[in-house]
């Protein structure tokens, strides 16, 4: 039985899904077979529509010229133009030279057919038939011409995707001990239990069945092999709370409804765009205390010109590795090279104690040197080299125009000498924010481009693209993924990996509704000036799905963690008016308002919280610790969620966060001038180190050397244990 179920849940769910457009359509037709899960489905048949109605679809389509019935005589835009109608009647059927054939899921196209479409797309060009070989903006003509011609097809990492092919849903669907439930897993439980009329008119919430059948939906699933309970709410979740060992494949087998393309979601009682009660936050079941902290160490580090730790990164040996830009060429960077123009960057490395062990720097010249090398992010990978991500101006190391940038990658061994340094890019400006390690030894970084050539070679022109980029442990390109933002900025600023090589990168996009209607990011965003979205990619770069975090102001993400199930997402925001916001239900008190949003793994909203008070204040990193979470950030506030502060222009902050977001706790770290806190990052769940810089020279930053020189900021590095 169970066997067999996982062999059909493909047909049930096209069916499902082709059923629900009809119900949408406000057509009533008796679906054909039964949604039950049993042997005797796959024996159903097809729903087809009648002979003369079809006729009359086909003369529609012929026009004026009367037709003999020999679909041998229609050309490919008729037959197009039948599957089209027959589609808005809820059918899905292919059009041939022999007739029409009717399917319980969209059919692939064969190879011939596909290098056909390709033909056409291309304008009479020949296809060589290798993926690679097609432009971003060939690849959508092909699948542009495939889709009229009636195939659901999307665009993959290495191919042509036809999202409804059976087989491919048989080989890549199944239930599983270690995963919830997907949309269409779920649907063919509650048609076996209510029976298929009443499944039509079902409203998707488990609380609209009576407790006998929610039971009874609950048993059905856990036979199949679940382990599953149904909370107050509605919601499922696993019994067991099983580390997260599902397939990629599997636990995101993509669905198609009404033409859009979705990956399967937590099943949830509302529809995760709407906000409810528990997007505030408000709704924790119960009251957890916030973890508490101690401050076991302190220091600053840099000379006597601007400093800055920029990100901190937790290392295998216990320690951890700063990373920053810097100006000063004495103190803690004596010795820099004399030749280095504006701004040069390092790695820091200190032990578990926060003792410092070693450094390593690099920089650059030019003629017209604007920036220097400015490091933005560092990982450190599994074999325990620290690889560190940025940009760069300079022509001594290789970028080719006064007025381009590069990405640039810079590898140091375990002991801090340097391995390799490489750049990423074309001939525009080329950018990486972001960086963090795979578990296969290589690591992706994120970022945004310009360029159209080099190592962006086919991408689209004068557009600005959002990228992220596998690399292996020696730097070279595994894949790229592009999204394209118009004449507007779009980066991937934050990612994080889970151990089994799911890829969360937090994207900001400004999308202006109007400029550039090519972009792709108008897929994702243009609810506000800049908007948030969180993409969850496989380990091979196959989008998976991604939820949109947006305010209608400006909305900023700096950073995200992995946590037991599913990530914590931290950032500002400065409005909120539309009504679908995930920050619905809240008041921006001043400037800007810091945020934290807590996801699942599917990228569902578990609760949402922020702090405010009535000038600046955001929340720049977010880790996993021992009983919930810790955030840093800064702010110019001194009411509101931040009156424990005041003491100087900017003040640091850690807030700690309970597992369910109920309690929060607050600590300043600052002194009486300008404090800012970057980075945050977890070694183990009892300890976490705080980077960032600061002009003071009093309170808790009294007495530390270095000290700043004329109000120009050196960098610091704290340590702290969670109680």
């Amino acid at each position: 039985m169970k066997k067999e179920v996982f062999r059909i849940i493909a047909s049930v769910l096209a069916v499902t899904l082709t059923v629900s457009t009809i119900a949408a359509c406000g057509r009533k037709k008796e679906a054909a077979g039964s949604l039950v899960a049993s042997e005797t489905y796959s024996e159903a048949t097809v729903p087809t529509l009648e002979d003369d109605a079809l006729n009359a679809l086909v003369q529609d389509a012929v026009g004026d010229e009367k037709w003999d019935g020999d679909y041998s005589k229609l050309t490919q835009e008729q037959k197009t133009a039948v599957q089209k109608a027959l589609a808005k009647q809820g059918y899905t059927a292919k059009v041939t030279d022999n007739g029409v054939v009717y399917y319980d899921y969209v059919p692939t196209a064969s190879e011939e057919e596909i290098a056909a479409a390709a033909k056409k797309a291309l304008g009479g060009k020949e296809w060589d038939g290798k993926y690679s070989s097609l432009t971003d903006d060939e690849k959508a003509a092909v699948r542009d011409e495939l889709r009229e011609q009636g195939y659901d097809v999307e665009l993959g990492q290495k191919d042509f995707v036809f999202m409804g092919d059976a087989d491919r849903k048989a080989e890549t669907t199944k239930y599983s001990y270690d995963q919830l439930p997907t949309r269409e897993q779920l649907a063919v439980a509650v048609a076996e239990v209510i029976g298929t009329e009443a499944y039509l008119k079902w409203d998707g919430n488990m609380l609209s069945l009576t407790e006998k059948q929610r039971e009874e939906v609950l048993k059905l699933l856990n036979d199949y092999g679940f382990d599953l309970a149904l909370n107050e709410q509605g919601v499922f979740y696993m019994v067991h709370n099983p580390a997260n060992t599902v397939t990629f494949a599997t636990a995101y087998t993509s669905t198609t409804v009404d033409g859009t393309t979705m990956a399967p979601t937590t099943i949830s009682t509302t529809a995760p765009e709407q906000p409810t009660e528990n997007l505030t936050g408000t709704t924790a079941s119960k009251t957890v205390p916030a973890p508490e902290i101690e401050r076991v160490a302190l220091s600053t580090f840099g000379g006597s010109d601007s400093d800055l730790f920029a990100h901190v990164t937790a290392t295998s040996d216990g320690g951890y590795v700063a990373t920053g830009r810097f100006l000063s060429n004495d103190g803690d960077y004596a010795g820099t090279d004399s030749k280095w123009q504006r701004f040069r960057s390092s790695v820091v490395k200190y032990d578990k104690n926060g003792v410092f062990q070693w450094k390593g720097t690099v920089g650059g010249s030019s003629t017209n040197a604007y920036m220097g090398v400015l490091f933005e992010q560092s990982a450190e990978l599994k074999d325990g080299g620290i690889v560190a991500v940025g940009v760069t101006d300079a022509r001594s190391l290789g970028v080719v125009k006064d007025d381009a940038s590069d990405g640039i990658l810079v590898k140091y061994d375990k002991n801090g000498a340097q391995q390799w340094l490489k750049r990423f890019g074309g001939t525009q400006e080329d950018i990486f924010a972001s960086v963090c390690a795979t578990p296969d030894g290589g690591f992706v970084a994120g970022g945004r481009t310009i360029s159209s050539d080099g190592d962006m070679q086919g991408a689209a022109p004068e557009l600005i693209k959002a990228i992220l980029v596998k690399f292996n442990a020696d730097g070279e390109v595994e894949w790229v993924r592009r999204f394209n933002s118009g004449s507007n900025s779009a980066s991937f600023v934050a990612i994080a990996v889970t151990d089994e090589g799911a890829i969360y990168g937090a994207c900001e996009a400004r999308v202006a509704t109007g400029r550039n209607m090519q972009q792709d990011m108008l897929t994702y965003a243009g609810y506000g000036g800049n908007d948030v979205i969180i993409f969850k990619f496989g380990p091979d770069g196959e989008l998976l799905t991604h939820r949109t975090l947006a305010g209608s102001g400006h909305d900023n993400v700096t950073s995200i963690a992995i946590a037991d199930r599913g990530v914590i997402v931290g950032g500002s925001f400065t409005q909120n008016t539309h009504q679908n916001s995930v920050f619905a239900g809240t008041t921006n008190q001043g400037d800007t308002d810091a945020f934290l949003v807590r996801l699942d793994e599917y990228l569902n909203v578990e609760w949402v919280k922020t702090f405010g008070g009535l000038e600046q204040d955001t929340i720049t990193g977010v880790t996993k610790i021992k009983g919930g979470f810790a955030a840093v950030g800064s702010s110019k506030s001194t009411n509101g969620a931040f009156s424990f502060l005041g003491s100087g222009d900017t003040d640091a902050f850690v807030l700690t966060v309970s597992e369910n977001g109920s309690e929060i706790g607050k600590t300043a770290l600052n002194g009486t001038k300008f404090d800012q806190a970057m980075a945050v990052a977890a070694n183990g769940p009892r300890h976490f180190a705080v980077v960032g810089q600061t002009t003071s020279a009093t309170n808790m930053f009294s007495g530390l050397t270095p000290a700043p020189t004329k109000d120009l900021p050196v960098s610091f590095f704290a340590l702290y244990d969670v109680k």
